[in-house]
């Protein structure tokens, strides 16, 4: 992943972006996967870094990527994504468990 603007200099040099757990009625999972949090600065922000994850639980969980710090505190659109921490198929949830939203 990378960012699509640098840090604001005025606002820090340094953004540390956070993977944070969204529970709602249809991704049942609550601590499907754990992701190292990023340090991104102005030599780096336009670099592709990698993110590392452990699974930790079954289910689906929906997870909100956050910036703080450089002015990205401020974003009001937030990017999510939803990951199967197990084997299943996209969509139907985890074999031999209930389907998400179930």
């Amino acid at each position: 992943m990378n960012l699509q603007t640098p840090p604001v200099h005025s606002l820090g040099d340094q953004i540390t972006i956070e993977f944070q757990v969204k529970s709602n009625w249809y991704y049942n999972g609550t601590n499907c996967a754990k992701f190292n949090s990023i340090v991104v600065d102005r030599t780096n922000w336009n670099k592709p870094q990698e993110v590392n994850m452990s699974f930790i639980d079954y289910g689906c969980c929906n997870y909100e990527i956050i910036g703080n710090g450089g002015g990205y505190d401020w974003q009001y659109a937030r990017l999510n994504f939803v990951v199967y921490a197990c084997d299943g198929e996209a969509g139907y949830g985890c074999k031999g468990k209930q389907p998400c939203g179930a």
